[in-house]
C-alpha cells in the first residue's frame, strides 16, 4: 500500500463530464454506451511479415466492437472488414502538428460491400470526464490524394467519436489545439519492461497516451531484444500534456532521466522514456509512480 506522506495526495476519480457550449445532442452522447458485442479480429500478415492487419467477418447486421484496437462498427448486413495502423508523422505536415493535437491511432480501413458499414466508432484517448471542454475541437481527419480533410463526428462519447456513413481512407481523431484555450487531459498508459541484454536489473519506462497503436510499436520493438513485459496495472490516471513526473522506491535505484515531461507527439519514439537501474532485487522491487500538481504530488504504487 503507498504511503501518500506529508503534503501528497493520491489521485481520485474524475466527477462527471462537463462539456462547454454544443448541441444537447452532444452533451448527451458523452453518456451513451460504447458498441457492445466485442469480436475477436484475424490477424493477417503482409509480405516478409512486416506489416500486420486485422480482419473480420461480420455474419449480420449489429453493433461490434474489436478486441484488439477497439474499433467499433455498426452495419446493416454481413460485411468483411480488414483494418490496420497508419502514421500520423507520415500523414501530417508540419503546419499541421502545430495545429492539431493527435487523439488517436491512425487507421487504414477497407470494407467489403462498402456500403455495410453505417458508422464507424474511432477510439480516442481524451479524458472528457472532469475537464471543461468545447466538443467541437473533436474533428474526424481522412487523408485523400489532395491532402487532409475534415469532418464533424456524428457523436462524441466517452471513449469514442462516432462517424455516420463514413468512406475510407487513412482516417483518426485531431483536437484543434490552435484555437482552443481548454485542452482535455489525456488517458495514458505506463508500459514497463526488463531488458534481458543489460547488467543486473534494468527496467524500460515508457509513458504513453492510451494508444494501442503506440503501445504495438513499443512490444514489438521490445520483444526484438527479448525483453520481458512487467505485468502490471498499466491504467493510470490521466494527464495534461506538459505534465511531469518521476518515479521512486524504498530500493537503491538510479533513474535517467530523473523526472519525465508527458510531451504531446504525432509519433512516438521507440526509446525508452526512463531507464531503472538496480542491483537490490531481492524478493520484489517496489516502485511508486508520481506526477508533479503545482508544488505538490501524487502518485501511485506500480
Amino acid at each position: 500500500m503507498t504511503d501518500w506522506g506529508a503534503g501528497t495526495q493520491p489521485i481520485t476519480e474524475s466527477p462527471l463530464p462537463t462539456v462547454l457550449p454544443g448541441s444537447q445532442a452532444r452533451e448527451r452522447a458523452l453518456n451513451w454506451p460504447d458498441p457492445p458485442e466485442e469480436i475477436h479480429p484475424e490477424i493477417v500478415w503482409g509480405p516478409n511479415w512486416n506489416q500486420k492487419t486485422y480482419r473480420i467477418h461480420l455474419p449480420r447486421a449489429g453493433s461490434f466492437r474489436c478486441s484488439e484496437t477497439k474499433l467499433g462498427f455498426e452495419v446493416r448486413a454481413a460485411v468483411t472488414i480488414q483494418y490496420g495502423y497508419d502514421s500520423w508523422d507520415r500523414r501530417l505536415s508540419a503546419a499541421e502538428k502545430q495545429q492539431w493535437m493527435v487523439a488517436s491511432p491512425l487507421f487504414d480501413i477497407w470494407v467489403e460491400p462498402a456500403g455495410a458499414m453505417t458508422a464507424i466508432h474511432l477510439p480516442h484517448f481524451l479524458c472528457l470526464a472532469g475537464a471543461v471542454v468545447d466538443v467541437s475541437h473533436l474533428q474526424v481527419a481522412r487523408f485523400v490524394d489532395c491532402g487532409m480533410t475534415l469532418e464533424s463526428p456524428t457523436q462524441v462519447r466517452p471513449f469514442h467519436a462516432v462517424l455516420e456513413n463514413p468512406s475510407f481512407s487513412p482516417i483518426g481523431v485531431l483536437w484543434k489545439q490552435i484555437y482552443s484555450k481548454l485542452f482535455p487531459p489525456v488517458h495514458t498508459l505506463v508500459l514497463l519492461y526488463r531488458s534481458s541484454q543489460a547488467a543486473d536489473i534494468t527496467l524500460h519506462l515508457y509513458l504513453i497516451p492510451r494508444d494501442r497503436s503506440i503501445a504495438q510499436a513499443i512490444e514489438d520493438n521490445e520483444m526484438k531484444y527479448q525483453s520481458k513485459r512487467v505485468r502490471k496495472p498499466s491504467k493510470s490516471k490521466p494527464l495534461y500534456f506538459g505534465s511531469c513526473s518521476f518515479v521512486s522506491s524504498p530500493s537503491s535505484i538510479e533513474v535517467i532521466p530523473k523526472e519525465l515531461e508527458f510531451c504531446n507527439m504525432a509519433a512516438h519514439c521507440l526509446d525508452p522514456d526512463m531507464e531503472i537501474y538496480t542491483r537490490d532485487l531481492g524478493d520484489k522491487l517496489e516502485l511508486s509512480w508520481w506526477r508533479r500538481m503545482s508544488s505538490n504530488v501524487s502518485g501511485r504504487q506500480l
